[in-house]
């Protein structure tokens, strides 16, 4: 499996033969998807993890996320950023015009906060990796995207590989999944070995760990492909315009090798809250 800073260069990773297994925000994934690359979502990696930032003197300005607030404004963005697609689907759900929001597409996470700290932009989506460094810089979040009445639970990272490798080594992939889902439960059900682990394998300290998985809220790491989210997601996409809707994007979620893998760990530990939580997700999610 392969992790890099870039998703189009994780997705380049798989079609060139360089990895097997990726793990990807879902708006470039399924965008490949769209546009002919023959690549199957196995599992999930990550949900949520976006939020919307202010100046905090402007923080009462957008209380409300509606068209009289939002109109003239301007949104910094990067492009494929699961939030942006979040927020443009919450915003069409209440019927607002999102041509009167002027998206301003920047190259980089750290650009989009300085351009809200500077007064470039009105707002501004940050994901995960840069809310605390957003938030260090004075900057406060108006939404997260992911309330009752925003978009509960939307994806982000899908893990995936080609139809071709999938059908070559499919035992390999099961066990990949095996993997990651006992790795979600130790995360669900451990948190201090959890960060003695994370530890080992991640440049960072306990302290950030710690606050991004476990206190901040606001993101979910469960392994499930989710066909019913990905779906909506995608249809998002296609209805802003992110993608043309080329396929039925169901034809590229192969839900079996996490549900193999989930009932193999089930019979190895058939009390395991985690896995029997994720066995009735699986029901309500991938058999719709």
């Amino acid at each position: 499996m392969t992790y890099n800073n870039s998703n189009p260069d994780n997705i380049q990773a798989l079609l060139q033969d360089k990895a097997d297994l990726v793990s990807a925000g879902a708006t470039a994934v399924l965008n490949y998807i769209d546009q002919g690359s023959d690549i199957v979502i196995i599992g999930g990696q990550m949900s949520e993890g976006a939020s919307l930032y202010a100046l905090p003197e402007r923080a009462d300005e957008f209380k409300e996320l509606n068209e009289e607030s939002l109109a003239g404004k301007k949104v910094g963005v990067t492009r494929l950023n699961t939030g942006d697609i979040a927020f443009r689907k919450m915003l069409k759900d209440r019927g607002v015009d999102v041509s009167k929001i002027e998206f301003v597409e920047l190259d980089s996470q750290a650009t989009v906060v300085e351009a809200v700290r500077k007064g470039e932009v009105d707002l501004g989506i940050a994901f995960l990796t840069f809310r605390q460094s957003a938030e260090d810089q004075g900057l406060v979040p108006v939404s997260y995207l992911d309330g009752d009445d925003e978009w509960p639970g939307f994806i982000c990272c899908r893990m995936f590989t080609t139809r071709d490798k999938l059908e070559a080594n499919r035992d390999a992939y099961v066990k990949a999944l095996k993997a990651n889902i006992k790795a979600y439960a130790l995360i669900e059900q451990d948190e201090d070995k959890t960060l003695e682990i994370a530890l080992k394998e991640l440049e960072t300290d306990e302290a950030t760990i710690k606050s991004q998985v476990y206190e901040y809220g606001h993101i979910g790491f469960n392994p499930n492909p989710d066909v019913k989210n990905t779906s909506e997601f995608f249809q998002a996409m296609v209805d802003i315009g992110y993608s043309e809707g080329n396929v039925d994007i169901k034809d590229y979620i192969d839900a079996t090798v996490f549900e193999d893998a989930l009932d193999e760990l089930l019979e190895e530990e058939p009390d395991n809250a985690v896995y029997q939580e994720l066995k009735a997700d699986d029901e309500a999610t991938n058999h719709i």
